[in-house]
């Protein structure tokens, strides 16, 4: 194969040169085109298609909030204070929730306001206008020990509250979304003036909106950041702006033309893909500043900039051919995984790969030999120490050691294999917003007073002979509403039974007088034209780990309840218990398709190298970041998330475009009848600067991100850090020692050696 790569590179390399204006025009085009891509580049609105499978688990969602008033459109307004039962607070909270009704876009409210004392029609649980201090002392211990308040509306201390804003419309968009919360904010501002109330929003609403308006943010903010550190540091190590612009130049046009395809594709910004920019500009970067690096050496040779484009395509090209086919076929296996959204990841890392290697090897030569490429020689013959890669002490003693270095590498991966498989995936719901953000604070107040902001349902089917008044109706609903009280994590059901509480006098419950409850607050737990009805508990934001356990014990006790009740149906549901399973699942997924990533990069280095010794010696370097990078997670505490996993796949990337070059180069230098240590000292000296110039830039553009206010971005740069320098020890000590161990000697250089040892004796017997 490698053979058919150069013939191929060798027409490429003369149709780039031979015939720039066609290939610039060819360019140019495919931007043309990406703008009108990038036009139609949008964020994904709903994080629910993340963790989207094709489980009964997602239909009985989608299916559970089509039918009822989940909590899935609900704005969890959490007001706190002193007294919530006062005669201040209630004028307050009273003023609130008609601020709220004359919001555009608001369906209905439900609050203690809307609530009746138990057994009457007409009599509000609160005072509805000024009333002595008495009635509210009253109406406090009416309140906390209502069927519908207590735990539920107003916490055991009666200091918080809850307001429920219901959102009009299934699945709104997060921009009708954030216009209805800024209203909202600014109702709660005028409604609160001057009261010791204080409100923040929480619920799946709020979190979409916080999430993405973060993402959006953020996410430009410090792309323009780490890109400017990166070009500051570039031209710091190329010491030439030209230079450094050049290599931006292609390896940024590869990015833009993946996510103009994504336009194209429909494909929107998610948690999952947003790391695909960066993805796409590290593996085109890596193979740029291997091939700027010969350049500018080329150049200060003697050669003129059209011999040395030429001179770095040929030495390179082919290793950068079999980079951009190892990482494309690699990151492109994510593709068998089961999950649909790493799946589309999964073609799509693997066709950004092949449009950043397009965009290197025609927007980087085309630059180099115009008049800019006069600019890319560094005016002194001054050279940074960093780029005597073969003397670093810790490089020279692989080189001197290469057995002890090498059993030293493979007890050290054993070491870090062990304490990555300590590693567990885990998800939180706030995990993608800034910690000290309102919904953030909203939610882990509601987790406090209430156990937690987000409802898990219990979905109760009858058979066509019961109705709402059957007896055995109302023994299964209490059978499940013990149940859900024998989880600890869960906290306060609701059900029919406690509107039907609320509404009867005495323990006889009737049926007939949901007819008095409004539409809009009956259709939240009962639905009789279906026979069905919805039993919901709180659930606090522990983390799926955490809470996965108890939803399996649930369900084990859910299907005891069905069998002694002929004709009823049990299932359990809601978006946090749906997002609990299948995040984890996706996390599952993307990290056993890595895993077949690997493999599959290891046969492609087989066939192109056209050896599994040089295919294998690769695996254990390629290894070590991901290792690294697993049991840095383990130690400093983290849990496996979607942003963690994905970096991963960075690192797969990055580690493996520098192996090929390595490895691509001590062919060369085989060929050119090297002794395997000359080889590998000259692979070194010849790659090896490369390597070190790209990990301090992309290290440097990468940290500046740290500083994200979103987890996300914070916790992908922080990984991506250590990934890459991870990376660079794997090639520049365990790669060589390696290679030292187990590669072979080409017939030249024995022979060469054999004929220098036989000069030598022949030398000493005279």
């Amino acid at each position: 194969m490698a053979g058919v790569m150069g013939r191929a590179w060798s027409l490429w390399t003369r149709l780039v040169t031979a015939q720039p204006a066609v290939i610039g025009g060819a360019v140019a085009a495919l931007l043309l085109v990406a703008a009108v891509g990038l036009s139609r580049v949008s964020f994904d609105e709903n994080p629910v298609t993340i963790f989207k499978t094709d489980s009964g688990d997602f239909a009985l969602l989608e299916e559970v909030n089509g039918q009822f008033d989940t909590d899935e459109n609900d704005v969890i307004v959490v007001v706190s204070g002193a007294d919530i039962i006062s005669r201040e607070s209630i004028a307050a909270l009273r003023d609130l929730t008609e601020r709220f009704s004359a919001i555009p876009g608001v369906d209905s409210t439900y609050s203690i306001l809307n609530i009746k004392r138990e057994g009457t029609r007409v009599l509000p649980l609160v005072p509805l206008t000024d009333a002595e201090a008495s009635r509210y002392e009253q109406a406090r211990g009416r309140a906390l020990a209502h069927p519908l308040v207590g735990g539920q509306l107003l916490s055991p201390d009666a200091r918080t509250t809850l307001v429920i804003v219901h959102l009009e419309g299934p699945s709104p968009p997060v921009s009708y979304l954030a216009r209805v919360r800024r209203d909202m904010r600014e109702a709660i501002d005028a409604a609160f003036e001057g009261t010791p109330l204080v409100a923040r929003m929480a619920g799946h609403a709020a979190v979409r909106v916080d999430s993405l308006a973060t993402l959006q943010a953020e996410l430009l903010k410090f792309t323009m950041l780490s890109g400017a550190v990166a070009m500051v540091l570039g031209v710091v190590m190329l010491r030439r702006v030209a230079a450094m612009f050049i290599v931006v130049a292609s390896s940024g046009i590869g990015v833009l033309w993946t996510v103009g395809l994504m336009g194209f594709l429909g494909e929107r910004i998610n948690g999952l893909n947003m790391v695909l920019p960066s993805l796409v500009f590290v593996i085109g970067f890596a193979d740029a500043m291997h091939l700027m690096m010969h350049i500018q050496r080329a150049r200060r040779e003697g050669r003129d900039r059209l011999q040395a484009v030429v001179s770095g395509l040929e030495r390179l090209g082919t290793a950068c051919l079999l980079c951009a086919l190892t990482t494309a076929c690699g990151l492109g296996s994510l593709m068998v995984a089961q999950a649909e959204s790493v799946q589309r990841f999964g073609l799509l890392c693997g066709i950004g790969s092949l449009l950043s290697f397009g965009a290197t090897i025609s927007v980087l030569p085309l630059l180099g030999v115009t008049r800019l490429g006069e600019q890319v020689v560094p005016r002194s013959e001054h050279v940074w120490p960093i780029y005597h890669v073969s003397g670093f002490p810790l490089v020279v003693q692989a080189q001197r050691y290469p057995k002890i270095t090498w059993a030293a590498s493979v007890a050290v991966a054993t070491v870090l294999l062990a304490t990555a498989l300590q590693l567990r995936s885990d998800i939180h719901w706030t995990e993608a917003i800034p910690y000290d953000s309102e919904t953030s604070q909203a939610m882990r107040k509601c987790d406090e007073a209430f156990g937690g902001a987000l409802l898990a349902y219990v979905v109760v089917s009858w058979p066509q002979d019961a109705d709402l008044g059957s007896p055995e109706l109302y023994d299964v609903v209490d059978e499940v509403h013990a149940a859900l009280n024998g989880e600890p994590l869960l906290a306060s059901p609701t059900s029919v039974r406690n509107l039907l509480e609320s509404l009867s006098r005495g323990d006889r419950l009737r049926p007939e007088q949901l007819s008095r409850v409004p539409e809009h607050l009956r259709k939240r737990v009962v639905r009789p034209d279906l026979r069905r009805l919805l039993i919901s508990a709180h659930v606090p934001d522990r983390g799926a780990a955490a809470l996965e356990p108890a939803f399996d014990r649930l369900e084990r006790k859910l299907e005891g309840i069905a069998r002694d009740h002929a004709g009823y149906q049990l299932q359990l549901t809601g978006t946090v218990v749906v997002a609990a399973r299948n995040m984890r699942f996706v996390i599952s997924d993307l990290t056993r398709s890595i895993a077949t990533s690997a493999i599959v990069i290891l046969g492609v280095l087989w066939i192109g190298f056209g050896s599994l010794r040089l295919a294998a010696i690769g695996v254990l370097p390629n290894a070590f970041p991901l290792l690294v990078t697993a049991a840095y997670l383990v130690v400093s505490g983290r849990p496996l998330q979607i942003t963690s996993v994905l970096t991963f796949s960075l690192c797969l990337g990055l580690a493996v475009n520098d192996t090929v070059h390595f490895l691509f180069r001590l062919k060369q230098e085989q060929d050119d009848s090297q002794p395997l240590r000359s080889a590998v000292r000259a692979s070194l000296d010849g790659v090896g600067p490369a390597m070190v110039a790209s990990t301090v830039i992309l290290t440097g553009g990468f940290a500046s991100m740290l500083a994200s206010d979103m987890p996300a971005i914070s916790l992908f740069s922080e990984l991506t850090c250590v990934t890459i320098v991870a990376a660079l020890v794997g090639d520049l000590v365990a790669l060589p020692a390696t290679v030292l161990c187990f590669a072979r000697e080409t017939r030249l250089a024995k022979g060469r050696q054999a004929g220098s040892a036989a000069i030598s004796g022949a030398a000493e017997n005279a």
